[in-house]
């Protein structure tokens, strides 16, 4: 799930959650600006390289979103 936000919230503008069976996997928000894990199992369950590789597309994501907010 993706969720925008304008910036006058005090909310991140921009944040993604992963769920699987109704549980969260792994977060992301324009504060932090990195992928973190919800659940101690996923972090054996991927490849080293996945943080990175989905922080990197998540980011973008960010970046569409807020420029969709700007235009709306």
């Amino acid at each position: 799930f993706y969720t925008a936000l304008p910036q006058s919230t005090g909310l991140p503008e921009f944040s993604a959650v992963a769920y699987l069976d109704e549980e969260p996997m792994y977060f992301y928000d324009s504060s932090t600006k990195e992928v973190v894990a919800r659940q101690e199992w996923v972090k054996g369950a991927v490849d080293p390289d996945f943080w990175r590789r989905n922080t990197q597309i998540l980011k973008e994501n960010e970046m569409v979103f807020k420029d969709n907010m700007d235009t709306a």
